[in-house]
């Protein structure tokens, strides 16, 4: 991977500016030129990780990413004008303060903040001859990209009065056209001007309009038909016309195309057998979400579970093989927090675990927040160099979701995304995402279908008499089913004053214990249960009708699944609360748990 490109990429990403890669003549590398800037952090990270990545880093100017629009004005030096000298007539001054980069002729890209009621609009030499204005649908070669030096300064300053002022009273004058085209010369003409005006960095529409208003100036003009059959047909060439202006030679054709990654549907079915964090609960190298509503406990689960990894102790009975380095984004309640951790740990009569971290703010991820995670992560785990990073917890969404809206799928998979990223740099890292439930489904998480869709597994805390019982809503690779419990409780203190405080902890709950109760489970788990009780209760009128003193239950989970008549995903929610709570499992045979026969009739 390129990683100067790249890691300047995410810095201007994080500025709110879309980017895309750009061949060594300045023209694009992507299919759309600068319509394909974005701010995805997975597509970024695709255009810059193989060796062949295009050597320049474009960055599109105009609209930002929840900040204020950008212009650029890049004073050129060529022979017939100076763009330097031509902006210090003009009144301005290329050492401002403000965000800039110096070019290889010698100008300088200057950025300046634009007016989004009255934004400016691409412009080649119409402020003075040499100062060309970058604005919406135009782009800038970024430094690092070869030639290019930036200020790094994180200030950009507000557009100069003069500036705004000279571009609109040129764009309200009609532009000379000086050329003397004959008619066998129109055609090459104006495909020359459209290839300038790519180099410029004008998308295709603005480019059109720009050919069809030149071609309006010519003695003899081409109909709009002829621009159609002639010139705009050959606009997929137009990145390698006109390119007497540069000094660098234009390519002869276009670069190799790269081929998509394919295997063998044997090769493909090769796969290794789960890679386990903890055994029937996280898969190392995942993206996993809890969700609870306010209050369920989900916090302190998450806790509860995240010192059990960082001591290496038992997970409900799963035995984790060493110790892991766990990291918590603590984005809400930092002191309670704090309290908790004591509190669990005094009770459970362990040390404080060095190797739990926690980040007690919010990062905005999706939004370049995650570049400064994976770096501090890597800061982390370079403390503990023979200890693995197993989990990054992040506390909760809502507060590190740097999104508008959690209705917004494009937001949603910009986040998505970010958490990628970070899985990309730690590939055995496991992610586990704190996430309110949505106001009609409580058991889906709120906002837009991307994060969920996307994750691997999802969880689902409900509380009830402080019983807390963790379920397996989902498992993409496997079958769900698998759920935990633990009891909630609080410990008192006395604070300065001698006041009572108190401070909840949570013990786990082995699955024997667990009170079968109908508020604590879906009503259709309770209706699957009522059904196991009478088909009981047949089987024993069967048994003895035959004759028999003693009887014996040989129902099955298909028999049980067969009456209920649910679909598979109800069922093995139905199945693991029942195996919670309402069942006994003996061998390949289940019984209602609390369930005794009917009395036998009177003689």
């Amino acid at each position: 991977m390129n990683k100067t490109l790249y890691e300047a990429a995410l810095e201007w990403r994080r500025r709110g500016f879309k980017i895309f890669p750009c061949n060594a003549d300045k023209t694009p590398a992507t299919p759309h030129g600068v319509k394909d800037a974005t701010t995805d952090i997975a597509t970024i990270r695709e255009w810059w990780q193989h060796g062949d990545v295009a050597p320049m880093l474009g960055v599109a100017m105009g609209p930002r990413v929840g900040r204020a629009p950008v212009i650029a004005v890049d004073l050129d030096v060529k022979e017939h004008a100076n763009g330097l000298s031509e902006w210090r007539r003009i009144g301005g001054d290329y050492t401002a303060d403000t965000l800039q980069q110096k070019t290889p002729s010698g100008g300088r890209h200057l950025l300046f903040l634009d007016d989004p009621d009255n934004p400016l609009r691409n412009s080649v030499g119409a402020v003075a001859p040499g100062i060309d204005i970058r604005a919406a649908g135009g782009y800038i070669i970024a430094a690092p990209s070869p030639g290019y030096v930036s200020n790094n300064t994180e200030h950009i300053a507000p557009l100069p009065s003069f500036i705004a002022n000279r571009t609109k009273a040129a764009s309200e004058e009609p532009i000379p056209s000086t050329a003397t085209v004959q008619e066998g010369q129109r055609n090459a003409y104006l495909t020359r001007i459209a290839g300038k005006l790519v180099r410029a960095g004008f998308d295709l529409e603005q480019i059109m309009a720009m050919v069809r208003a030149e071609n309006a100036r010519l003695e003899a003009p081409l109909s709009d038909q002829e621009l159609r059959a002639t010139v705009f047909k050959s606009a997929p060439q137009w990145r390698y016309m006109a390119l007497e202006e540069s000094t660098e030679e234009a390519p002869h054709s276009p670069e190799e195309i790269k081929l998509l990654p394919w295997q063998t549907a044997k090769d493909f079915a090769n796969m290794s057998p789960p890679d386990w964090l903890t055994r029937d609960f996280l898969e190392r190298g995942t993206t996993n979400t809890i969700i609870g509503k306010w209050g369920s406990g989900k916090s302190q689960i998450m806790l509860d579970y995240s010192l059990r990894l960082a001591l290496g102790m038992d997970f409900h009975g799963r035995a984790h093989k060493q110790r892991e380095l766990v990291v918590i984004v603590e984005s809400e309640g930092h002191r309670g927090f704090a309290r908790r951790i004591s509190t669990w740990c005094s009770h459970h009569k362990v040390d404080i675990p060095e190797n739990l971290i926690v980040i007690p703010q919010s990062i905005p991820i999706g939004e370049g927040g995650e570049a400064v995670l994976v770096e501090t992560l890597k800061e982390i785990q370079s403390k503990f160099p023979d200890m693995p990073l197993g989990l990054l917890n992040i506390d909760t969404f809502a507060r590190n979701f740097a999104g508008d809206s959690e209705n917004n799928n494009t937001a949603l998979a910009n986040f998505v995304n970010a958490l990628e990223y970070i899985r990309a740099e730690f590939p055995r890292l496991t992610l586990l995402v704190l996430h309110h439930p949505g106001h009609g489904d409580q058991k889906r998480g709120r906002g837009g279908s991307a994060l969920p869709g996307a994750v691997d597994s999802d969880w689902f805390i409900s509380n009830h008499e402080a019983q807390v019982r963790m379920e397996c809503l989902k498992n993409k690779d496997g079958d769900p089913g698998a759920s935990f419990h633990w009891m909630l409780f609080p410990i008192d203190y006395l604070d300065a004053d001698g006041e009572p405080f108190s401070v909840i902890c949570s013990a786990e709950i082995p699955i024997e214990q667990v009170s079968y109760t109908p508020e604590f489970i879906s009503k259709k788990t309770e209706d699957a249960y009522v059904e196991l009780c009478k088909l009981a209760d047949e089987s024993v009128r069967k048994q003895r009708a035959a004759g028999r003193e003693e009887y014996h239950l040989m129902i099955t989970w298909q028999d049980l699944k067969d009456l209920v008549d649910q679909p598979k995903s109800t069922w093995h929610r139905t199945m693991s609360e029942l195996r919670d709570g309402g069942v006994i499992e003996t061998g390949s045979f289940i019984r209602p748990k609390g369930w005794q026969p009917e009395a036998p009739p009177l003689p």
